[in-house]
């Protein structure tokens, strides 16, 4: 895992690869980084132990169900954009199952939204740039993580600017333009 912390001030630098689940995008282990670790990043609860050798329970990621949602449990078909539950978004309201594409800072499928969000103001959309865009890929690279080629390549927001979603690292992926357009069509039918 790539957080950044900075003891000085007692915050992270960098969001929590699962903000998406927890909405927390700055609270890796329970807030108590000085005392438990999370190595990979995706792990998620509360902290156990006593001392030294604390740790996180209930881990984040499985390791690939088939119906999985990348999150810690598999999501069922029932779990549809009109739920305000809480839990993790695999099906929109035309009944499509979110698309599996393998994020590949994790190897796991980009992470399927929560469910119940609902659009942000138009004013508070951030905006998306081409010099954004040319930045990201650029960072992309110098991570060692490689471009996809072939057909061109469209930067995606795993949560779309129209719902609040960031121009944060952690919160875009090079797509080809096809994959680009799964999640688009999906985006398009999300919610109520």
């Amino acid at each position: 895992m790539r957080a950044r912390y900075d003891p000085g001030t007692g915050q992270f630098l960098s969001q929590d690869p699962l903000v998406l689940l927890t909405q927390q995008p700055y609270a890796y282990v329970s807030d108590n980084p000085l005392n438990a670790t999370d190595s990979s990043g995706l792990a998620r609860g509360i902290i156990e132990g006593g001392g030294d050798g604390l740790s996180v329970s209930e881990p984040a990621i499985n390791a690939a169900p088939d119906n999985a949602s990348g999150f810690g449990e598999s999501v069922t078909s029932d779990t549809n954009a009109g739920d305000t539950s809480g839990d993790v978004c695999t099906v929109n309201a035309k009944g499509q199952p979110y698309p599996t594409v393998p994020d590949p800072r994790t190897g796991e499928p980009i992470p399927a939204p929560p469910s119940g969000l609902t659009k942000a103001p138009i004013e508070e959309r951030v905006v998306w740039t081409t010099t954004a865009r040319s930045n990201f890929l650029t960072w992309w690279e110098d991570q060692g993580y490689e471009v996809p080629q072939g057909e061109s390549v469209q930067v995606h927001h795993i949560l779309p600017r129209v719902y609040g979603g960031t121009n944060a690292y952690d919160n875009l992926i090079p797509l080809l333009t096809s994959q680009h357009a799964e999640f688009t069509g999906w985006w398009a039918s999300y919610g109520p």
